[in-house]
């Protein structure tokens, strides 16, 4: 390969283009990725502990002077989940040339075209991929789920998560709401998000006044389109007030237009959420990806990293073999956790696409 008399080597030149794109995209056309991707934890172990509370402490009373008595402790148990041995990846491949032509002007904007052409195409589909397992992957070693739980595991009723028994520990279960005639779709009203809301209320899931401040709604693009956003043009102001901006969180602000009942709406274009409406609280939700670059083998000048907002990426030079062209994988894994399905998701069924006339 020729010599690049340069400061950067070309894993790092590509990196440099990727993460420009990733910034200046921000994501928006993966937005259950990109919403997440600032909780981001990155570690040099695979496996994810944490303490689930499953049961309250007891409070009892005595009279003055009574004999004293230890009451009941809160109930907590260990959760456990893995980051996958799994990869998100893509490899493609460049010509020399324009890598070298890239180095000779010092100017990594020069990768734009034709290199950020396949950079751009490269990250479409990975994260796109990303994004839709973060919804519906069921956690096996294979290209549609990439080891991952979904938020559709997470809401399932029966069966574990992390470990822990749905069955035995009811506060494990998400909450989920049906129609009146589950599996038959039926037109959304202002009730059926304030009963979404008196829901997680009176479960204990919302620890906020219940002004929906800390919920985010995920839903379908023609349900955003046909029937919440018509709603709320007819009962409440669809756009995000000054006021309003305040209690959102500035992840959300690149992937919503307007608020329902002081919830943002966030839509996508993925199956997962057809006919549905899910309400997920982001504090509940991280992703964690191993930290590959703390790796010894890492080290190489073959090998470059790139990020958004934490979230971690691999380019790697895979292949200098031929004359003219050059291979690059980009790669990541990452896991996603819910602190407490109860509390972390509220799912919305039987949804109808349009307003009701």
């Amino acid at each position: 390969m020729p010599t690049i008399d340069l400061q950067y080597t070309p894993a790092e030149l590509m990196s440099a283009r990727a993460e420009q794109q990733l910034a200046e995209t921000r994501l928006t056309e993966t937005p259950l990725l990109g919403l997440l991707a600032g909780t981001i934890m990155l570690q040099t172990q695979r496996g994810i502990e944490w303490g689930a509370k499953l049961g309250d402490a007891g409070t009892s009373g005595r009279e003055v002077g009574g004999p004293l008595g230890v009451d009941t402790k809160g109930k907590i148990e260990a959760a456990q989940l893995l980051i996958p041995n799994y990869y998100f990846k893509h490899q493609l491949r460049v010509l020399k040339r324009d890598l070298v032509e890239a180095a000779s002007t010092a100017k990594v904007s020069s990768l734009r075209d034709p290199v950020g052409i396949e950079i751009n195409d490269a990250l479409m589909s990975i994260t796109q991929k990303m994004n839709t397992a973060l919804y519906a992957g069921v956690g096996t070693l294979n290209d549609t789920s990439f080891g991952v739980l979904g938020l559709n595991e997470i809401a399932k009723q029966t069966g574990s998560y992390a470990g822990i028994s749905r069955a035995t520990e009811p506060r494990w279960r998400s909450i989920q709401i049906d129609g009146a005639t589950p599996g038959t779709p039926e037109p959304i009203s202002v009730d059926r998000i304030v009963d979404v809301c008196l829901a997680r209320r009176n479960a204990g899931a919302t620890s906020m006044p219940n002004d929906g401040s800390r919920l985010v709604m995920l839903t379908s693009a023609v349900i955003e389109s046909k029937a919440l956003r018509k709603l709320y043009l007819q009962n409440t102001a669809p756009v995000l007030a000054d006021g309003e901006n305040r209690t959102i969180v500035g992840d959300i602000l690149p992937y919503t237009r307007f608020a329902a009942d002081g919830i943002p709406v966030i839509s996508d274009v993925v199956p997962a959420l057809d006919n549905k409406i899910m309400f997920i609280d982001p504090m509940m939700m991280t992703l964690y990806s191993f930290n590959d670059a703390d790796a010894a083998a890492m080290n190489d000048d073959k090998i470059s990293f790139f990020s958004y907002n934490g979230l971690q990426w691999r380019m790697a030079l895979v292949n200098d073999d031929h004359p003219d062209s050059i291979e690059f994988e980009i790669s990541t894994s990452l896991q996603l956790k819910c602190h407490n399905p109860k509390q972390g998701l509220t799912v919305l069924n039987d949804v109808a696409n349009v307003l009701a006339a």
